[in-house]
């Protein structure tokens, strides 16, 4: 961008330094980390959004209507929203013991979820073996 008043002639213009986004959560104030950008909320509602997803998951699988590709989905999803939780905890955010708390919290959360699904697949692949053994 050129500045066009400038008295010596066209000069360009600093450019405006981007407005930090505030969380998407309805009432919240607070500013979005750089690393959680995409999800549109700050770290707060970051966690309880995915622990509220991981619950909502694990009910679908308890259910017993989820698919290989759900399983496939779900894996995917723990997997990714760790890497995000990891990099926005370990940025230079400072956080209040009652947040790191919070933080620890969601990654159990998503480690139970891997754990509890790889228990489920186990368990749904020894009852498709066992009918096939007892035709034999």
């Amino acid at each position: 961008m050129l500045d066009d008043d400038a008295p010596d002639g066209p000069k360009p213009r600093a450019a405006a330094s981007p407005r930090p986004a505030t969380c998407g959560s309805p009432g919240c104030t607070a500013t979005v980390p750089p690393q959680l950008g995409s999800e549109r909320f700050c770290l707060l509602h970051f966690t309880l959004s995915v622990e509220q997803r991981c619950a909502e998951m694990r009910r679908r699988i308890v259910s017993g209507t989820a698919s290989e590709a759900y399983f496939a989905e779900v894996r995917s999803y723990a997997t990714a929203q760790s890497l995000t939780l990891a990099r926005a905890a370990t940025s230079d955010l400072h956080l209040t013991d009652q947040m790191k708390k919070r933080v620890l919290s969601t990654f159990l959360t998503l480690m139970n979820q891997r754990e509890y699904l790889d228990e489920v697949s186990h368990t749904v692949a020894a009852e498709e073996i066992r009918p096939r053994r007892a035709r034999a």
